[in-house]
C-alpha cells in the first residue's frame, strides 16, 4: 500500500484558513458571554483573543521571514516582534490585574483562541482526508 502525502496546495489553504477559524472562535466566544450578560467577561476576552491572535499574526510573519531569509541577518523589526510578544501579554495581564477594569481569567481564555482555531483546522483537515480515502 503506497504512502499518501498531504499536498503542499492544501497545507497552503489550511495556513490560510487558520486566522478566519481563530476570528470566528473570538466572535463566537465574545458575543456568547455578551449575550450571557457579562460584558466585563466578554471584553477580558475579546483583548485576550485579540492579544493572542497578533501574536500569532507576528510569529507567522516572523517564521516565514526567516525561512526566506538570504542572509544570516534579519531586520530589527522582525527581532523586536520576536522579543515583545510574551512581555507584551505579561504586561497586558499585568495592567488587568492591577487595575481591575477587566476580570483576568477571561483574559487567560481568549489567549487560547489560536490553539482552539488550530484544533478546529485539525479536525477540517482529518474530515477532509478520510473523505479521500
Amino acid at each position: 500500500m503506497p504512502k499518501e502525502t498531504i499536498q503542499v496546495t492544501e497545507l497552503d489553504r489550511g495556513e490560510a484558513r487558520l486566522p478566519r477559524w481563530m476570528g470566528a472562535l473570538a466572535c463566537v466566544g465574545t458575543v456568547s458571554t455578551l449575550l450571557a450578560g457579562q460584558p466585563r467577561m466578554s471584553a477580558g476576552f475579546a483583548l485576550g483573543a485579540a492579544v493572542a491572535i497578533l501574536n500569532y499574526h507576528w510569529l507567522h510573519q516572523i517564521v516565514k521571514v526567516l525561512l526566506a531569509a538570504e542572509r544570516p541577518r534579519v531586520s530589527i523589526t522582525t527581532v523586536l516582534k520576536l522579543l515583545i510578544r510574551y512581555p507584551l501579554i505579561i504586561f497586558g495581564a499585568y495592567v488587568l490585574y492591577r487595575s481591575g477594569c477587566l476580570p483576568l481569567a477571561p483574559f487567560f481564555v481568549g489567549l487560547f483562541v489560536p490553539l482552539a482555531g488550530a484544533i478546529v483546522e485539525s479536525i477540517f483537515q482529518i474530515r477532509a482526508c478520510l473523505r479521500v480515502t
